[in-house]
């Protein structure tokens, strides 16, 4: 942390800074035994941190030209059609199961810092706290379904105030999300979804007062006395999340809830997944105040 003057004068204007930069890592070194290297079901890795994303890798959406060129026929299982999610197979044995996923990333910030500029003249005075968040996963259950209690129970069907997303059609060949189909309420390998950029830069606060002159609160009996209005996250200056339409507000709000991975018998450690949900997003509130001192 750095705090820096940038402008003092006496009776007039003041503008300070502060400067903050932190980060964390963390990896384990060791589990049970010294030979052992990984455990898939408690999503715990050597050498990777506690909050590591094991899934299969999302490469696109089957496009009609892949029919075309039978490069989907490549693929022996399971058999898909144009419109489908993509997974890329890691070890080239042209079929999909679990021993094609790895890791893919983590829910660990690369780093997180803080801008908080202060200015003040004569009796007035504002700050503005800006935060930052950059470089880490979010878990997103509502974008990916799997029949039951995780994710969104109607995702991809069109039905039940559908998030608008991109989807896969003919008329346009997208490769973010799959075409819709009300037949099933599960994706095939629908939990690479549910992974998004939580990337975001926001303003946290601004609180902007009024001391009142001390010559008049003599004059009605009071030591001082201070009015002012303060926002409470006002708005997001940057989040892919958010420009994407994915929900209002990029700041994980919860663990877990999402989708496991398609035919894996472990879940990768979904409890530890920090995740963004529609239920509870963080507030934005305006307060208007008077501090008096008698």
């Amino acid at each position: 942390m750095i705090t820096t003057q940038n402008i003092q004068k006496t009776n007039g204007f003041n503008w300070s800074t502060d400067w903050i930069f932190f980060f964390n890592r963390e990896k384990i070194t060791q589990l049970t035994t010294p030979a052992e290297l990984e455990n898939k079901g408690a999503g715990w890795f050597v050498g990777q941190p506690l909050t590591v994303i094991y899934d299969y890798k999302k490469v696109g959406i089957w496009q009609l030209q892949d029919s075309i060129n039978e490069q989907i026929k490549k693929q022996t299982a399971p058999v898909q059609y144009p419109g489908q999610i993509r997974i890329e197979d890691a070890n080239g044995d042209g079929k999909i199961d679990a021993n094609d996923r790895q890791i893919l990333g983590n829910f660990q910030p690369q780093w997180e810092g803080g801008l908080t500029n202060r200015f003040s003249y004569k009796g007035f005075d504002l700050s503005i706290v800006i935060y930052a968040r950059m470089g880490m996963q979010v878990l997103a259950p509502h974008l990916t379904a799997d029949g039951g209690g995780n994710g969104f129970p109607f995702f991809n069907q069109s039905r039940v105030n559908q998030l608008k997303v991109d989807y896969w059609t003919r008329t346009n060949p997208t490769n973010a999300f799959p075409a819709p189909d009300a037949g099933t309420d599960r994706l095939l390998f629908g939990s690479t979804l549910g992974y998004q950029d939580g990337s975001f830069i926001k303003c946290r606060s601004i609180n902007f007062g009024y001391q009142l002159p001390s010559s008049l609160m003599s004059k009605m009996g009071l030591a001082s006395a201070r009015v002012y209005l303060n926002a409470t996250n006002p708005f997001v200056i940057y989040s892919p999340f958010v420009d994407a339409g994915f929900g209002p507000d990029p700041e994980g709000n919860g663990y877990g809830g999402g989708v496991a991975p398609t035919g894996a018998g472990d879940v990768g450690a979904p409890a530890r997944q920090i995740s963004v949900n529609l239920n509870n997003p963080a507030f934005r509130q305006f307060t208007f105040g008077l501090n008096l001192k008698f």
